[in-house]
């Protein structure tokens, strides 16, 4: 094993945030050295955005001329236009090798020391000694590989060290990639030959871009989407343009279908997916299945199992989650620092503490929204949609059922001093018979709701004053049947402590009642305020998984300060 050198910092991973934290640092006067595994650049110069930038401008220019091309004084005839493959992928491929260069070039310039291989942190920082990265040869798998221990290993040192080695693209759990049959981005780059046929499993960035390159040039190509449509990260009005142009194009779309199986035959694969609503199947033949549901951080053999790294749910977790803009995105290893795709998402949704937890193939509908409903609901119940959650069960109780959808407006909003803080929510609430009841709150986290509303139903009328002021139901003779009285904070944190048990216990959530059902409407309204999007109940009702909430269910935990939200800009997904 070759010598150990010592560096202020070694940044583990090339790419966008690895290569210039380097230079950055160097810049600074730090001794600074970079591990990359494979090309500088990292995914998004080498297999992402760079690459595939190269590859539409190919397919632009090429359905450009056959659609245009009589405009501009020349006519292409599609029956004699030779398609040169290899080429079309090559020039992407140089265009990525020429940025490559000319990082290596800026490594130089800043005599920051590049090791070639697969990084693993052996140490954090203690108090006889410093960070450790042993730097082994790296195998062929970009995403997922490791290193071949060898007497020709480097151990290397430093007072930190920065992980910045992005994602990976997930997987089906049913049918992981094989790199010929069923794809990734990785191997959709570069495929040797066009395939005459094309499933894409996913229609954000990555799906809609290839489903775009590929059918340009012939390949016949079916999106499918388990959301009812494209893109589904960007605003309706959007995602509909898009779904109308790329139709137009010839692409062909399932939305609001679920994947369920991916089945190689001879001539490629069969892939099974059913309609969500109709519960119908359906079986699509293709010569190469492309998965494009989304990314995992990317940290397969980088650190000692010793070392107990925290990671959560395909993340490295940080000090992020607690201190926000003061986070030095510390690890919980000692001199270890993490940034970028590897983290997860920095950006908060929402507020009282929500974090957005990505969607993947094969999770139920219910199971999606409660990973996000354990940052909706809780512990955070004086920031629900309104404080007093039991003006919902008179809400429902006048109007003798649950609702079928909400949607609405609203957020968090601040004084430009900070001087107060509050929500304010308006929500519309659609019940069974065209039946609408408006929902106004205004509240300051912490303090009692204002609210006022009389709800008129089909057993009475319910009046929902301020928090303090209760609630009060009278039947159609004008006889009050009901007043809310107690404890307040009592009353909700006891419905959604209901709530997590009778999930806990695998009741269905559409056979709950009152307590339960109440929670699981503010959920719903709070939902269509922050997003905009009208949300329906029975999406938000499916069977769900019993390990999505905490092991242990306390009021007293104390949650992080919330970022600020978009009034009606942030999306569900």
């Amino acid at each position: 094993m070759a010598d150990t050198k010592h560096f202020d910092l070694i940044v583990i991973g090339g790419g966008p945030g690895g290569y210039v934290g380097a230079i950055r640092a160097a810049q600074m006067g730090k001794k600074v050295a970079c591990v990359e595994r494979a090309k500088l650049g990292g995914v998004c110069l080498n297999w992402g955005c760079i690459p595939t930038k190269a590859l539409l401008h190919a397919a632009s220019v090429y359905t450009e001329a056959f659609r245009h091309g009589a405009e501009m004084g020349f006519e292409v005839d599609p029956k004699n236009v030779k398609l040169d493959w290899s080429k079309v992928i090559g020039r992407s491929r140089n265009v990525a090798g020429t940025l490559n260069s000319g990082i290596a070039f800026l490594f130089k310039k800043n005599k920051i020391e590049h090791f070639q291989g697969h990084a693993k942190v052996l140490a954090g920082k203690t108090a006889s000694g410093p960070c450790k990265v042993q730097v082994s040869k790296a195998d062929e798998d970009y995403y997922k590989g490791t290193g071949a221990v060898s007497k020709d290993d480097v151990v290397i040192t430093a007072d930190k060290v920065l992980i910045a080695t992005g994602a990976a693209p997930r997987e089906l759990p049913f049918a992981p990639k094989d790199g010929k049959t069923i794809i990734s981005s990785y191997e959709a780059m570069v495929l040797p030959e066009r395939p005459k046929s094309m499933v894409i499993v996913g229609s954000g960035a990555i799906g809609m871009e290839f489903a775009y390159f590929y059918n340009a040039f012939g390949t016949k190509v079916t999106v499918v989407e388990m959301q009812d449509r494209i893109m589904p990260v960007e605003d309706e009005d959007i995602s509909k343009e898009a779904l109308r142009i790329f139709q137009k194009q010839g692409i062909e779309f399932r939305l609001g279908c679920m994947t369920k199986a991916v089945e190689k035959t001879a001539g490629g694969a069969k892939v099974t997916i059913e309609d969500q609503a109709s519960k119908k199947s359906e079986s699509i033949e293709a010569e190469k299945v492309l998965v494009a549901i989304g990314v995992a951080g990317r940290f397969d053999g980088l650190f000692d199992a010793a070392l107990g790294l925290k990671t959560d749910k395909g993340h490295i977790v940080t000090d992020y989650a607690e201190k926000k803009d003061k986070a030095t995105y510390a690890t919980s290893v000692p001199g270890i620092f993490a940034i970028g795709d590897v983290i997860g998402a920095t950006a908060r949704y929402c507020a009282g503490g929500i974090w957005y937890r990505p969607r993947t193939e094969g999770m139920s509908d219910a199971e999606y929204q409660m990973n996000n409903w354990y940052h909706f609901v809780w512990l955070s119940g004086d920031q629900i949609v309104e404080q007093a959650v039991h003006n919902l069960d008179t809400m429902n109780w006048v109007m003798d059922a649950n609702p079928v959808a909400a949607f609405g407006s609203g957020g968090r909003f601040t004084r430009p001093d900070d001087s107060e803080l509050w929500d304010s929510f308006s929500i519309n609430y659609e019940y069974p018979g065209d039946r609408i009841v408006s929902f106004m709150c205004r509240q300051i986290p912490g303090a009692a709701t204002d609210v006022s509303n009389v709800v008129y139903g089909s057993k009475g009328e319910c009046h929902i004053g301020a928090a303090n002021a209760g609630s009060r139901i009278f039947d159609r003779a004008g006889k009050e049947v009901w007043e809310m009285k107690g404890s307040i904070a009592d009353a909700y944190k006891q419905e959604h402590k209901d709530l997590v048990d009778s999930i806990r216990a695998g009741k269905p959530i559409v056979e709950l009642r009152q307590l339960a059902d109440s929670s699981m409407v503010a959920v719903l309204g709070r939902m269509a305020a922050y997003s905009g999007q009208k949300v329906t109940w029975t999406f938000a009702t499916e069977e769900s998984k019993l390990d999505l909430f905490p092991k242990d269910l306390t009021w007293e935990s104390s949650l992080p300060k919330p970022q600020f939200a978009v009034p009606g800009k942030t999306k569900l997904v």
